[in-house]
């Protein structure tokens, strides 16, 4: 009986002391949540790095991402990729609206976001805080985890 309840409590602490954040759903303001934030690195010494998320609007108003930051890169760029004829061209956009009720999904070869002069002492698996700035004032923090190349396609396939 004694090892049942130990392993119960194994699983309980391990839940409560080393929480997946940086995969799990985080909470915004007024709706706004997020999904499955990594950033897509590659360590080289000037790292190259990509990120993506599931962003949500539950709320009734539409909302409009007007720029990301983090501490740990120089500058971060909302891009997105389209079709030009058979060439594939990356877009800057300055804006990425979320419409009410309504989901958009940075993901590899779509809309993503571009880390300029990103931190070469990151890890793989270390999270770091990204800060989505909204059009309207409002700023939500995010946590994303730092995955390679290989983990981030294991663990969100892509379609």
């Amino acid at each position: 009986m004694n090892i049942i309840k130990n392993v119960v409590f194994f699983i309980l602490f391990s839940a409560f002391c080393f929480p997946t954040t940086s995969f799990a759903d985080t909470a915004g303001k007024d709706g706004i949540w997020t999904e499955k934030c990594r950033i897509r690195y590659i360590p080289l010494k000037d790292p190259k790095a990509a990120g993506y998320m599931v962003i949500h609007n539950d709320g009734a108003e539409d909302r409009t991402v007007v720029a990301v930051t983090t501490d740990q890169a120089k500058g971060v760029m909302m891009h997105e990729m389209v079709m030009e004829g058979a060439m594939a061209k990356m877009v800057h956009l300055l804006e990425l609206p979320i419409p009410s009720k309504g989901t958009v999904e940075l993901k590899s070869g779509g809309i993503h976001l571009m880390f300029m002069k990103l931190n070469p002492n990151l890890k793989f698996g270390e999270t770091i805080q990204l800060n989505l700035a909204f059009k309207n004032g409002e700023k939500v923090t995010v946590d994303a985890k730092i995955v390679s190349i290989r983990e981030d396609r294991e663990m969100y396939r892509e379609e």
